[in-house]
């Protein structure tokens, strides 16, 4: 009997779509296992790939499909071993490519089974264009594949027949998600996504709280429900508990910024001054320089403003001037924004957007360690390049129409961002001389810093940035506004 939790993603999604009448689907072909066509060359090839011997796997590759005297189906076999042994090696953007072409080039075979079996390990690692798989797996050249990977087929066909509105055709795919797999858990995903677009938080929340919760959830996925729960949690003024989720996880990537922007706006929400402006200060690094924002300006103001540090507050407004006002003007001249590098780093902050970002960036890692790297025969080197520069302009050509969209609306967005920091800025000098004669006469003290303590040290952060310091980094002050003791600081 499937309990109510297991239904959750299915359910909401055909909430979403409707009825349906048709679906499809593909057979499962149960103990399916690789049969190599040359048993010789095949364990050689996976010996040397288990001894992290790359070089002699993909030689031994590139002999096979150069050879006279090698049939086409070990030619083929050439290709697989090729592959994998650049999967081992770590250059998953070409293997991915290389096991495209081989699914695509040698349908129903043994060839494509393998290559399916290792696409679904990668792509549960690394970042891809998903609308490039949707199109491979629906066009109903699956009729069977192995067993392993029926979720993995079965969640891009839901996909995209949900993106070209064929709802008679889903819910066949998403019965065969059920289970326990990381498909199965990626579409629960999906299906609170969809809530929060149709404004459905609570429901959301709780399907994310649930992936969140369960042991059997990859790490990625509960990584990322926990993430977007705590985002749903400042919605709802839940700032302890949206901290909580932020302190639990390690996150990396391009989102960091992002979240540590958030956990900034926690604190400053919860009165936590000194944390909040030292998260703010932490954005100044050059780590997170695809993160910059002018947001982090604005609500640096705001806090000093709550302050009454109205000298903080014009600095932090000269900085903002310094970093955006070429950029404003640039906006306000009426100019294309396509090629701006301001913008387009803001832009792909955006959810989706990020993903071909990374997409992007993982091909220029790539590319740019294959140039160095002394494992790859030189005769493969040159085709490999080729390929790497292919896989950027396909991704920059799926990047670009999202993109130009979503530039329009940053634009505008910083625009508005710029407006409010001018009002902040003259309401600021309003206040200043309205309560100057007040706070001047008062005697004010930050917080107590012994430099031989061994409970708390302190020192200054100028331009210089540690990375394990971060989390650590605090701006001591008190409130200027009513005389508290230290009231901002964090203890």
């Amino acid at each position: 009997m499937k309990s109510r939790s297991n239904c959750v993603a299915t359910c909401a999604l055909i909430i979403f779509l409707g009825s349906v009448s048709y679906a499809q689907s593909v057979q499962p072909i149960v103990g399916w296992k690789y049969i190599p066509q040359s048993e010789k060359f095949w364990t050689k090839s996976q010996e040397a790939i288990k001894d992290k011997n790359y070089s002699d796997s993909l030689a031994l590759a590139e002999r096979m499909s150069k050879s006279p005297k090698t049939t086409p189906l070990q030619k083929a076999e050439a290709l697989l071993i090729e592959a994998t042994t650049l999967k081992e090696a770590n250059y998953s953007s070409l293997a991915l490519e290389k096991f495209f072409n081989i699914i695509r080039e040698f349908p129903g075979t043994q060839f494509s089974y393998s290559a399916l079996v290792q696409v679904d390990s990668l792509l549960q690692q690394i970042a891809f264009s998903q609308d490039e798989f949707q199109s491979l797996f629906n066009r109903g050249a699956f009729k069977e594949v192995p067993e392993s990977v029926v979720p993995m087929v079965a969640y891009f066909t839901a996909l995209d027949n949900m993106a070209k509105d064929f709802p008679q055709w889903v819910t066949e795919p998403l019965k065969q998600l059920e289970g326990k797999s990381y498909w199965f858990f990626q579409m629960q995903y999906f299906a609170a996504i969809s809530l929060v677009r149709d404004n459905k938080l609570l429901q959301a929340e709780k399907l994310f709280q649930d992936l969140e919760s369960k042991e059997d959830v990859p790490e990625s996925i509960r990584r990322k429900s926990a993430l977007q729960r705590s985002r749903l949690l400042l919605t709802r003024f839940q700032y302890d508990e949206a901290e909580k989720i932020y302190n639990k996880y390690q996150f990396s990537g391009r989102s960091m910024g992002r979240i540590v922007y958030e956990r900034a706006y926690a604190h400053y929400r919860n009165r936590d001054f000194s944390t909040a402006l030292g998260m703010l200060k932490t954005l100044q690094a050059p780590f997170f320089e695809t993160a910059a924002n002018p947001e982090h300006y604005l609500s640096t103001m705001m806090i000093y403003r709550d302050l009454c540090y109205y000298d903080a507050v014009k600095k932090v407004n000269s900085d903002f001037e310094k970093a955006y006002g070429p950029l404003i003007n640039f906006l306000k001249s009426g100019r294309k924004t396509k090629g701006n590098l301001q913008l387009t780093r803001m832009a792909l902050q955006h959810g989706q957007l990020k993903e071909y970002a990374d997409v992007i960036n993982n091909v220029r890692v790539e590319k740019k360690r294959l140039q160095e790297d002394s494992e790859i025969p030189k005769s493969l080197a040159s085709g490999y390049k080729l390929i790497y520069v292919s896989l950027q302009n396909r991704a920059e050509e799926n990047l670009r129409i999202p993109l130009e969209k979503r530039l329009n609306e940053v634009s505008n967005e910083v625009i508005d961002i710029s407006e409010s920091i001018k009002l902040l800025s003259y309401i600021s000098g309003l206040d200043e001389f309205r309560l100057k004669s007040n706070y001047e006469k008062r005697d004010y003290k930050t917080d107590v810093v012994d430099q031989f303590s061994f409970e708390r040290l302190y020192w200054p952060v100028n331009n210089e940035y540690w990375w394990d310091e971060f989390p650590n980094y605090r701006v001591l002050l008190t409130d200027r506004c009513d005389g508290s003791a230290a009231k901002g600081v964090s203890r």
